[in-house]
């Protein structure tokens, strides 16, 4: 009994092309995914990183231009160092 049409070789190579952008398009897809939640995570550490900077600029009684001069001086001092 027959079973239909038999597919050519190029037919059935076109199948498998179709396959594999299927497969690309949905492994694009996923990457875009996985990029789009590497940035929030990125966003993340660094807002609890800037907490972290806040609270201890608050426990030390600092405001930011008390910070500025802090960071300035460390900036100075290690010029200093690495001069000698």
């Amino acid at each position: 009994m027959p079973r239909g049409v038999k597919k050519s070789t190029a037919d059935k190579l076109r199948q498998e092309l179709e396959k594999i952008r299927k497969s690309i398009s949905d492994h694009e897809e996923k990457i875009a995914a996985l990029k789009e939640k590497e940035k929030e995570v990125l966003d993340q550490i660094h807002d609890a990183e800037m907490e972290s900077i806040r609270q201890t600029m608050e426990e030390k009684g600092l405001d930011v231009d008390a910070l500025k001069k802090i960071l300035d001086c460390y900036e100075a001092d290690c010029s200093k160092d690495e001069a000698n």
